[in-house]
């Protein structure tokens, strides 16, 4: 049979994102790996099996992103004359494959649709009734439901004995009985990658396992896999990677599992089959505070794995009870230190607006973010909490959902039109991740923003750092003081996703911080600086790509005269009224600065962007002016004619010009500038300067 797949949308959220529908509010899909395990299953059997992003058309213009988005993409179907088609779920996107399956049936009314994945199988007989387009959905697993499906739909008809299929029966939804769960994922083909058509640059995703055996009343994933945790062999992975290594070059991975490290046995197993393997990989996994050890942290690092994910999720002891997370927060200090030294990166993701979550409750969790901002973690997140499909709060608040237009960042496309929300608002069961339980002790308008002060609190972690240790300010002080102003003085309101964008929330941070400066409620030596500096790299880090290590680097003895110097890629020239390498190497250190002369000294630095992160140079006033030249519009010799009337006090203008060329040589050679050449009389192109981009401090 001719069979398309439909994968997930992938929203870029508005914390990453400006706020312009576009093709960019598409974010990237990472390789599908639930419908390539079942395109590699489908074509064994005698299938044709094509998988279609529509992220992918929309970002190379096959398809618009308009009104439009959801008759074309459906037109893009049926002009393949598919013999079915199956859309995946997850409950973000959930209303756009529905749509997409409704357009595809007005089109084509007898091509059968079917569903599966997460979302469909938690709203399986409401999502067959509400949504008469839709013909079936395969619950759970669907490795053996699928293939059993097709056959019936090639000739058999008989669904009614297909474990884990709900299906319509005449005017009847009916749910078979369900479908026992995967014991050896062994057992199955290695996916066939080659259905994911387009190039990916970032970690390949392996699946290593699945299930989560722990009972947190937020999650709906340990419903899905009904709790059920198993891993694949140590032979069978490396078999996975040695296949993606062969075909793809791959050489960083992501091991996607749940709960990776439940299993210390299987897991230091696993990690001796890779090291005896000598893949020379990289990759990473997600684990529990309480279930990586010393022992299973070396074995895993010696194994290649160089970053954890840890879902934290409250910093309240007494909430961490409440939802059954139940981490003893007092080991996650030391457990990411020990994880810094080990040289891992540490992902920490928290929740908030919890039904039974006080205001005291919230701080302790801003307090857990900062501390690990201040710890140096690669990355926090911070999401608002909703009513899961499947998890067990679901269960306990079902009936008392509402909605506000303030969606937690996991379900916030900037993608979504008013059609899209009607279907949204009609089915609070289908679609309750788009709601809120209202929580009992603080209003749910305090929760507005949140999410945003905590993706911030990363990027001012120095100014962060300086202040908590100067004033008796705390996280949620500066959080309240934030909303107030913003209502205040800008008019501002975080009341409504998708009407502002983090794009929009860093910039406002820093000039709030700015005014409690300059209303001397901050008055403490330093902060200004730190602060300009933690702008400059935000904006650095958010505009800058990466380049290898060494990249620009060479060479250069001499300079011809029509040389012309700009600013070398994912390079920014800052001046600061301080010494801003010195302070922050005093900040990283954990310790307060102290007023000191020669901290007190105006200095000049370069942040240039690496794989290994942002590099800081510290310049000379000298090279300060020279750079500050070499924005694409001057020639070597235009640049020593202007420096030379500077420097004629000090130097003869002979000795002027050849420290110029050394200098601008230097610069070359150790890439903070590239250089074009132009032909005698030729035009020099117009470039914009970088560095006139971020003036901080200047």
């Amino acid at each position: 049979m001719k069979s398309i797949l439909v994968n997930n949308l992938a929203f870029s959220s508005r914390l990453d994102t400006d706020l312009s529908p576009s093709p960019s509010t598409l974010r990237v899909n990472t390789p599908p790996l639930g419908l390539l395990t079942l395109a590699t299953i489908l074509t064994t059997k005698g299938h044709d099996v094509t998988i279609v992003d529509f992220g992918d058309l929309a970002r190379a213009g096959a398809i618009p992103t308009g009104a439009d988005f959801y008759p074309e993409a459906a037109r893009h179907i049926v002009e393949a004359q598919p013999d079915w088609v199956g859309f995946s779920s997850r409950c973000d996107s959930y209303h756009c494959m529905l749509r997409i399956a409704k357009e595809v049936k007005s089109l084509s009314p007898h091509t059968p649709t079917v569903f599966g994945g997460p979302q469909a199988t938690v709203t399986d007989m409401e999502s067959l009734t509400l949504f008469p387009f839709v013909d079936f959905i395969t619950c759970n697993e669907a490795e053996e439901t699928l293939p059993e499906l097709l056959e019936a739909l090639g000739g058999t008809g008989d669904f009614a004995s297909i474990l884990g299929l709900t299906w319509r029966k005449g005017d009847k939804v009916e749910r078979n009985a369900k479908r026992p769960l995967i014991r050896d994922l062994n057992a199955y083909p290695i996916s066939n990658y080659d259905f994911y058509t387009r190039d990916f640059e970032g970690r390949w995703p392996i699946e290593v396992g699945r299930g989560c055996p722990f009972g947190c009343t937020f999650c709906s994933t340990n419903v899905y896999f009904d709790r059920s945790y198993r891993l694949k062999s140590g032979p069978r992975l490396v078999e996975e990677i040695r296949y993606l290594m062969d075909n793809f070059g791959a050489r960083e991975f992501h091991f996607v599992h749940d709960m990776f490290t439940v299993d210390k046995k299987r897991v230091l197993q696993i990690c001796k089959d890779l090291v005896e393997a000598r893949l020379d990989v990289a990759w990473d996994c997600s684990a529990r505070l309480d279930c990586i050890n010393d022992e299973v942290l070396t074995a895993m690092r010696q194994a290649g794995c160089d970053a954890i994910y840890m879902g934290i999720e409250t910093g309240s002891q007494s909430i961490q009870k409440i939802v059954k997370k139940n981490l003893k927060l007092d080991i996650l200090e030391p457990k990411i230190r020990t994880l810094n030294e080990m040289g891992y990166g540490v992902t920490t993701s928290f929740i908030a607006g919890f039904e039974d979550e006080t205001l005291d409750d919230v701080s302790d969790t801003l307090d857990s973010i900062v501390k690990c901002v201040l710890l140096d973690v690669s990355l926090v997140q911070l999401h608002l909490c909703a009513p899961l499909r499947g998890a067990a709060s679901y269960t306990m608040n079902k009936g008392s959902f509402e909605y506000d237009g303030y969606l937690s960042d996991q379900v916030d496309p900037i993608f979504f039109s008013e059609e899209d929300q009607d279907l949204i608002k009609s089915s609070e069961e289908v679609f309750s991740a788009f709601y809120y339980v209202r929580p009992k002790h603080v209003p749910r308008e305090f929760y507005h923003g949140l999410d945003f002060f905590g993706y911030a609190s990363l990027n001012f972690r120095h100014t962060l750092y300086y202040i908590l240790k100067t004033s008796p300010l705390t996280p949620l002080d500066l959080f309240t003081g934030l909303k107030d102003w913003l209502a205040k003085s800008k008019g501002i309101s975080l009341t409504v996703s998708g009407s502002f964008g983090m794009t929009e929330f860093y910039p406002l941070c820093a000039e709030y911080i700015r005014h409690l400066i300059e209303s001397d409620v901050l008055t403490y030596p330093y902060l200004r600086d730190i602060l300009e500096f933690n702008v400059a790299l935000t904006y650095f880090r958010r505009t800058a790509g990466s380049q290898p290590d060494n990249a620009g680097e060479g060479i250069v003895l001499e300079l011809p005269e029509s040389a012309v110097p700009t600013l070398g890629p994912n390079v920014v020239v800052q001046s600061y009224n301080s010494d801003i390498s010195r302070l922050i190497q005093i900040l990283n250190e954990g310790l307060e600065p102290e007023i000191s002369p020669t901290i007190s000294q105006r200095t000049h630095i370069v942040l240039r962007s690496r794989i290994s992160g942002v590099e800081i140079i510290k310049i000379s006033a000298f090279f300060k002016a020279i750079l500050s030249l070499c924005d694409g519009s001057r020639n070597l010799r235009d640049i020593r004619a202007v420096l030379r009337n500077r420097l004629a006090k000090n130097w003869e203008d002979e000795k002027a010009e050849e420290l110029i060329s050394k200098a601008v040589a230097q610069l070359a050679q150790g890439g903070i500038i590239s250089v074009q050449s132009v032909s005698p009389g030729g035009v020099i192109p117009d470039r914009e300067s970088r560095s006139s981009a971020m003036r901080a401090g200047d």
